[in-house]
């Protein structure tokens, strides 16, 4: 009895959470992942610049002539089960403090590929160029200096250049 009952509760407990996308992408697609916030918050000024911010990464994916597959909130990360995403991935971490803002951006060829991690808005230093499929960006970013979060929304789309050459490479990678 114990056995069926675990044996029926095993998928559940192996299932992902809701911050994993289901949708992995098909070909001539790249998948826009919700950003990631740090710390966490409900703060809508920050949650606007993360919306934005995906805004953004899906024009950069249409100038690059693919179909942006935008991912809902929380769905930032994809799943280790498939071994990734289909097609490569964009998204963004915001990270907050004190009214400043900084904006990362976040960009990874498909399947189990290292993210590469690109200081988009405000003075970022990273210590690594890349993190490991599924590993946290946070570990490998210093904010040197916030930007005011109240002008980061139009710094998005005017730096958003930062982050074209990594798309185009993650678009060729094998």
């Amino acid at each position: 009895m114990i056995a069926a009952l675990l044996l029926l509760l095993a998928p559940a407990l192996a299932a992902d959470g809701p911050e994993v996308t289901r949708d992995i992408g098909r070909a001539g697609e790249v998948v826009v992942l919700w950003p990631r916030i740090s710390p966490i918050t409900e703060d809508p000024q920050i949650l606007q610049i993360a919306a934005e911010a995906q805004s953004v990464l899906s024009q950069l994916a249409q100038s690059l002539d693919q179909e942006p597959n935008v991912r809902p909130m929380p769905e930032r990360v994809c799943p280790r089960e498939k071994n990734g995403c289909r097609v490569p991935t964009l998204s963004a971490l915001i990270a907050h403090q004190d009214g400043g803002c900084a904006v990362i951006g976040l960009v990874s060829a498909a399947g189990e590929a290292p993210t590469e991690v690109i200081g988009w808005v405000g003075h970022v230093q990273v210590r690594e160029r890349s993190v490991a499929f599924r590993e946290a960006p946070e570990s490998i970013v210093r904010i040197a200096d916030f930007a005011p979060c109240d002008s980061v929304l139009a710094a998005l789309p005017e730096r958003s250049d930062v982050l074209t050459d990594a798309l185009r490479a993650a678009l060729v990678a094998p």
